[in-house]
């Protein structure tokens, strides 16, 4: 799991919706390396809204685990009608 604080990771920087648009048909066709290089990307801004809206470290890890199988999982329902970040 990711270490989430602002001395070892500054965060989540936004990155253009064509970033992730290319990467998703990578990841739909199996590509590993393409999903782990969005893990990457968003996982600061996930654990950090997972971190926000829990009382804990522990739940905050399930809550993560949870959303990135679901992300993974439904990945194939993103219409591209809006920001990925926005639907991730």
């Amino acid at each position: 799991m990711p270490v989430y604080n602002n001395e070892n990771n500054p965060g989540f920087e936004q990155q253009p919706n064509d970033v992730y648009l290319a990467l998703i048909p990578q990841i739909l066709s199996g590509d590993e390396n393409a999903f782990l290089k969005l893990y990457n990307i968003i996982s600061p801004l996930l654990y950090g809204i997972c971190i926000k809206y829990t009382s804990n470290r522990d739940d905050a890890n399930d809550v993560f685990q949870i959303a990135m199988t679901n992300l993974y999982l439904k990945l194939e329902t993103f219409n591209d009608t809006g920001l990925f970040i926005g639907w991730a």
